[in-house]
């Protein structure tokens, strides 16, 4: 088993153990019975099989577990990822990076009075823009969803937090001097970093399109 698969089993097992453990649940009708019954036995290949009421309403907790799971994933906005963090830097992966688009272009629509442009990286796969005002700089980072980032969280583990309707990674670094954060919209993933403070860095993040 890779490091992928360990976090992947890992992450599903905090799920499950989160999951309450009793149910109010109704009786199950006869009619329900049945069907189950019938198709339990198709199952089994066509052998007769009497359900219980104890299989049954097993069966009726995994139905409902899984329409609460197809519901959360349903629900989440942009893709599942995992982070992983390695002593002195984390990594920031999505879990399925399908369908992945090329990069054509960036918007920001917010930084701070007085930064100027200093340089720009751009392709098919990556835009990377740096600005600066005298000491202070910030760094503008859209990439496809299929890159695997670094992120240098040496002196601090990361901590949740959301960029508009996205839930994003927010990560410090004491001994570089920096902040950053880190999200992904469904499509592309992003980073801002610099020298400024977390709510500034947010509004960066948050004009972004």
């Amino acid at each position: 088993m890779n490091n992928f698969e360990a976090a992947v089993e890992l992450s599903m097992n905090n799920w499950v153990a989160s999951l309450p453990t009793e149910f109010d649940l109704p009786e199950p009708t006869e009619e329900y019975k049945k069907n189950i019954a019938k198709l339990m036995d198709k199952m089994r290949g066509d052998r007769y099989h009497r359900l219980t009421r104890s299989t049954a309403r097993a069966i009726l907790i995994a139905a409902i577990i899984l329409a609460l799971a197809t519901v959360v994933f349903a629900s989440t906005v942009g893709r599942e990822y995992i982070v992983q963090k390695f002593g002195n830097y984390s990594t920031y992966d999505i879990v399925d990076a399908s369908d992945a688009l090329s990069v054509e272009n960036i918007k920001i629509g917010y930084l701070p009075e007085g930064f100027e442009l200093e340089y720009k990286d751009t392709s098919n796969t990556y835009i990377d823009y740096n600005y600066k005002q005298g000491n202070s700089w910030v760094n503008v980072y859209k990439s496809k969803i299929s890159f695997k980032l670094t992120l240098e969280t040496e002196h601090k583990n990361s901590e949740k937090t959301m960029i508009n309707e996205f839930e994003g990674i927010y990560y410090e670094n004491p001994n570089l001097k920096y902040l950053g954060l880190i999200w992904n919209n469904g499509q592309y993933t992003y980073t801002v970093e610099g020298n400024l403070s977390k709510e500034e860095l947010v509004r960066i993040a948050e004009s972004i399109t």
